[in-house]
């Protein structure tokens, strides 16, 4: 059976999510709709209530007050509800992910922004295989070297372990291989893991999961650059279907004067870099910087050392770094994102078993990411006409981040070196290239030297001909 899947596009803010609700209050029936944090429910529950007064309006996730565990509350809901009703389920994209959703058929599923629907890593247990054999058994897939994970007891959840010291860092794969994706992994006996090195699993969650249901709308600016939806191209393109849909209010009708700032061209900023004394040294300088020199920011986020750094240090308003789809922050003018996404080992399945790069990966991942944190703020607006600054780690962040929002109809875009930036030539200790690079970065701060010459020119130039130009018409009168 194929999946049909409408989705909406258009950049953020563009009301997909409020064209998907206004859809969702005027014409009744059972929907199950799945954002991705418990924030974002508490912002759409009460516009439901307010549009479809006379629809049940319900919230199914760990924050809200349940009897019973969030699966169970959403796998009784089918039994609760006939056809007849009008009835909204608010769930988490997490409580989606792990729900069998077989008795949903005839429910419409609307799922706002893209999930996190891929999980993958490296497990090295040569000396703890007898605890995995103790919990899961192996069911080989024929013709390969995977197998189906699957739990001896699927009352255990992942609660379970996380009270064990040892078993808690099982609590994240335990609950994948208990819920409906499941978890596959490259073995066909768990005794071949006691002389491997590290051996690869995945869980993959794909819309074709939702062959019994109605119909199925996804929004999400970026869904088709995201993983999710490579890796169901690549496996189950005779399974799901895609129709695009333009949301309704897609173009914008104000320009803003997009300035995107970096700190460095000379070397990329990673989570493991920033857990060094010279990655940290590079947030210091940056800290400094932005203390100095903005003292408006708006709102900031970053991973977990920049923000430790930063904290109480940087004015603007602290949030979290994953923000799709909350409204809160669209009165903020600014914006600071130090932030890195990128391809790291526990990825090796997802290039191994699909065939994605490194680059792949940070394009659907880092990239993603930061334009929505970017667009959380007052560019949300698409009347918004005035000055926006994002201030982003390294160039190539910013390059990407300018090419995906000319896309989205934003042509007023500016990426500007921070010329006085600490760091902006600063290499990596250990570096074999090291004059090669600084040869190459003296070549593009000449070239962007030149950029801002001819800038200036065409600038003076222009304004030159404006008043040439008045002058003429004032002597014509």
């Amino acid at each position: 059976m194929v999946v049909t899947v409408e989705v909406l596009t258009g950049p953020p803010g563009s009301g997909k999510s409020t064209q998907m609700m206004r859809g969702m209050a005027d014409t009744p029936g059972r929907y199950l709709w799945a954002a991705p944090i418990t924030d974002l429910i508490d912002e759409q529950v009460p516009r439901l209530r307010e549009l479809a007064s006379s629809a049940d309006v319900l919230e199914l996730h760990g924050k809200a007050k349940l009897r019973g565990s969030v699966g169970r509350n959403i796998s009784e809901l089918p039994a609760q509800y006939g056809a007849e009703c009008h009835v909204g389920a608010f769930v988490t994209h997490e409580g989606m992910l792990g729900a069998d959703l077989t008795a949903f058929a005839g429910w419409h599923v609307r799922i706002d922004e893209t999930p996190n629907s891929i999980a993958a890593g490296i497990l090295k247990i040569p000396h703890s295989v007898d605890l995995f054999k103790a919990h899961y058994t192996l069911e080989p897939m024929s013709g390969t070297d995977w197998s189906q994970v699957v739990p001896r007891n699927r009352a255990k959840n992942w609660a379970h372990f996380a009270r064990d010291d040892i078993g808690k860092q099982l609590a994240n794969f335990h609950a994948l291989a208990s819920g409906a994706r499941g978890v596959i992994i490259g073995l066909n006996d768990w005794n071949d893991a006691r002389d491997r090195s590290g051996v690869e699993w995945l869980s993959v969650w794909t819309p074709a999961e939702l062959d019994a249901c109605a119909s199925v709308t996804l929004t999400g600016a970026g869904y088709f650059h995201s993983l999710a939806h490579r890796i169901t191209s690549a496996c189950l393109a005779d399974q799901v279907q895609y129709v695009r849909t333009p949301a309704l209010n897609s173009r914008r009708t104000g320009q803003p004067k997009v300035r995107i700032h970096y700190f460095t061209q000379a070397h990329r900023g990673t989570t493991s870099f920033w857990d060094k004394s010279q990655g940290r040294w590079c947030l210091v300088q940056v800290c400094e910087w932005l203390v100095k020199h903005v003292p408006d920011l708006g709102y900031w986020s970053g991973n977990e050392a920049p923000r430790h750094l930063l904290e109480h240090r940087v004015r603007g308003r602290i949030v979290a770094p994953k923000l799709a789809g909350l409204n809160a922050l669209r009165d903020y003018k600014s914006c600071a994102f130090l932030y890195s996404s990128k391809a790291v080992a526990e990825d090796k399945p997802l290039k191994s078993v699909f065939g994605l790069s490194d680059d792949d990966i940070i394009a659907a991942r880092e990239t993603e990411d930061i334009l929505q944190f970017a667009f959380r703020g007052a560019i949300r607006h698409p009347s918004y006409d005035g000055p926006y600054d994002i201030y982003l780690y390294h160039q190539a962040q910013a390059d990407a981040v300018a090419a995906a929002m000319a896309g989205y109809g934003l042509f007023d875009v500016e990426v500007t070196p921070i010329i006085d930036s600490p760091i902006m030539n600063t290499l990596i200790e250990g570096t074999a290239t090291t004059a090669s690079l600084n040869a190459a970065i003296k070549r593009e701060t000449k070239r962007e030297q030149d950029r801002v010459r001819a800038k200036r020119y065409r600038d003076k130039k222009s304004k030159k001909e404006r008043v040439c130009k008045r002058l003429a018409n004032a002597a014509a009168k």
